[in-house]
């Protein structure tokens, strides 16, 4: 066996074997060219963040660009790599959606360090998957996990983790886990013959919680929504009075959902960037972030006459909407169509970029 592996990579490694564009190696064929290309990438990418300031936020994609993208043939032929960087640092790069910007002021999208692009750069060149104790990416993750344990303050006995992609796919391993844990025999028996599993969340929930009841099989329905107070937190007796009416009538309670939470080896990025910061920093600057809220809150409320505010501002989010005295303020679809218009009015002037949202 081992001599017909040592056969193949020589063959694999020999430069006298005949071979054309079709099954030609994957491998440069002008190592020198190629890493020249990849080092002006690398300046490209390190200058785009430093510069970052220097630009609009966000500009729309032209027709044009568009046709280019969308209407460009499947490829039959390869083409050269400095040609493809070309069409990325053209048709892509210029219209990316501006959340590393530091006034992309929307959605949960980080904004990303050259740390990260440098650890992106790293995962990408060993290409590994953390699901196997042969590699160095599981220790990794184990490694960033148990920081995340410490930094959260949870307990050491009981506290797993994986990384995932996102967070609604976050959302539906966390409810499998859940629904596990009240039908032990799921993975075996399935949902036949299972009692109704019952989900509580807020009305403001967000909408990946409907879609991982409905991909688990538990369908929407088992989703039950709790009414929020003024300040829209969850009312806590209108949860209990809910939680004691399901069981009276059989049903299961096996989940409350609260907030919702933003297997290649993504372990890497976090690791990376935690050892050049470190948590004093990165805590700081979150704490940055909340003072920002507060102090554009501070803003806000001078004008409290034509703008609403929507409290309490607890963290880095800050909800509001316009509601100019020429406007029926109780006529919500007329003031939503005039905050849209506002929206994409900063969005075209490339000044700042905040998300919408309805509560």
């Amino acid at each position: 066996m081992f001599n017909l592996i040592s056969e193949v990579g020589e063959q694999k490694l020999s430069s006298t074997i005949a071979t054309n564009e079709s099954n030609s190696p994957l491998d440069p064929i002008d190592w020198l060219s190629a890493r020249s290309i990849a080092h002006q990438k690398l300046n490209s990418s390190m200058n785009y963040i430093k510069y970052v300031r220097d630009r609009p936020i966000w500009q729309p994609v032209p027709d044009h660009i568009r046709e280019v993208i969308e209407d460009e043939s499947l490829p039959e032929q390869g083409q050269s790599l400095s040609s493809v960087c070309h069409s990325v640092l053209n048709y892509v790069v210029p219209y990316a959606g501006g959340n590393i910007h530091p006034r992309f002021w929307g959605w949960a999208s980080g904004e990303g360090t050259l740390g990260g692009v440098i650890a992106d750069m790293i995962r990408a060149t060993i290409n590994i998957n953390a699901c196997s104790d042969t590699n160095s990416a599981a220790f990794v993750e184990r490694t960033v996990i148990e920081w995340m344990r410490q930094i959260f303050r949870f307990s050491k006995d009981n506290t797993g983790g994986l990384f995932v992609s996102g967070s609604s796919i976050a959302t539906i391993i966390s409810m499998a886990v859940a629904r596990q844990r009240a039908l032990a025999n799921v993975r075996k028996d399935g949902l036949m013959d299972a009692p109704q599993l019952i989900a509580y969340a807020s009305t403001q929930v967000h909408i990946c919680v409907k879609k991982a009841l409905e991909l688990l099989g538990l369908g929407s329905k088992s989703m039950h929504l709790i009414p929020v107070d003024d300040c829209f937190r969850i009312k806590i007796d209108d949860l209990k009075l809910a939680i004691k009416n399901d069981r009276e009538q059989g049903f299961v309670p096996f989940c409350i959902i609260d907030l919702e939470i933003s297997r290649p080896f993504r372990a890497l990025k976090v690791w990376f960037t935690l050892k050049e910061h470190g948590i004093i920093k990165l805590s700081q600057k979150i704490a940055d972030h909340c003072d920002q809220a507060q102090y554009f809150l501070s803003l806000l409320e001078k004008h409290e006459n034509i703008i609403r505010i929507i409290r309490p501002i607890s963290l880095n989010v800050v909800n509001f909407r316009f509601e100019p005295e020429e406007c029926d303020k109780k006529d919500d679809e007329i003031i939503d169509r005039f905050n849209n218009q506002l929206l994409l009015g900063l969005y075209a002037s490339g000044i700042a970029l905040p998300s919408s949202t309805r509560i």
